[in-house]
């Protein structure tokens, strides 16, 4: 990885990744954020962010990335699992998966993040997003 220039890279700025992103940067938080539309990236430059122009990008100038994906396939493209750029994305970087999936998610409903031999000398935080019907509230 290079010498990070940002703190904190953030990818997917869907309805929830935006809010996320939005707070943080009005919090003062220097972010490098992505996203596949961008008109959505658009918004948080209007905030104080500053846009990469690709995934790559981010990953080559974060020390930590938040991805907010939609699904496993979307993870996998970001993270190009199985491809070349995958060990370079990850490796000396803390990426904190925040969606409401992970590509490997059993039938059960459990989340199972990277096998071991993907993640020997990485750092990964999983945390689903959920909603709690009950409450009423993301959890």
């Amino acid at each position: 990885m290079m010498d990070a220039a940002y703190p904190i890279g953030f990818i997917g700025l869907g309805t929830m990744g935006e809010a996320m992103a939005l707070t943080l940067v009005k919090a003062g938080t220097r972010l490098l954020v992505w996203n596949r539309t961008r008109a959505k990236a658009e918004i948080l430059a209007a905030a104080g962010a500053d846009v990469a122009r690709e995934t790559a990008d981010v990953f080559a100038r974060s020390a930590t990335v938040f991805l907010m994906l939609v699904d496993g396939g979307a993870i996998d493209t970001v993270l190009d699992r199985g491809g070349a750029a995958f060990a370079a994305r990850v490796t000396g970087h803390t990426v904190v998966h925040m969606g409401t999936r992970w590509p490997g998610r059993r039938r059960h409903g459990h989340l199972q993040c990277p096998r071991r031999r993907e993640r020997s000398d990485r750092v990964w935080l999983c945390r689903c997003v959920q909603h709690d019907r009950s409450r009423n509230r993301w959890r």
